[in-house]
């Protein structure tokens, strides 16, 4: 019983509410563009996280706390590209990918309206058949 106890009692304290969002930033014909700087804001609280992208085009930016957020790219060559209202929920992996155009820096590109975010990173969306499906599929040795 008291390991149950102090199991249930790590479980709870290993439950986290903090998000991450992820993403590839790639150039207008699909490739991947390394070194970008990727500043997301919290649009509440004014706090910025900044990171690069690596050589993959890839970024990571962990963790987060729910709330929505304004992310912004730039790198040498392409046009500053904004996205404000980036919704993040509780405990949720955001991939968020960004497509730059090539450019001046001083321009920027400012993307309003509500984008369509993939959830790909969580669980939370999936369904699985197995549980209901498992019951009804003949097994081998019933024939």
């Amino acid at each position: 019983m008291r390991f149950l106890l102090f199991f249930e009692l790590g479980m709870l304290f290993a439950q986290t509410t903090a998000s991450t969002l992820t993403g590839v930033v790639q150039d207008s014909t699909g490739g991947a563009v390394p070194g970008v700087k990727v500043h997301v804001l919290n649009e509440a609280s004014g706090v910025t996280v900044q990171t690069q992208t690596n050589p993959a085009g890839l970024y990571r930016v962990s963790p987060l706390i729910p709330g929505t957020y304004r992310v912004e790219v730039e790198a040498p060559g392409f046009q500053r590209l904004a996205r404000g209202g980036v919704t993040i929920q509780i405990s949720q992996v955001l991939q968020l990918d960004l497509t730059l155009q090539v450019g001046n820096v001083q321009e920027t590109v400012t993307v309003t309206g509500a984008a369509s975010l993939v959830e790909s990173q969580s669980r939370n969306n999936c369904w699985s058949g197995w549980e209901s499906g498992s019951r009804t599929v003949p097994i081998q040795s019933r024939m």
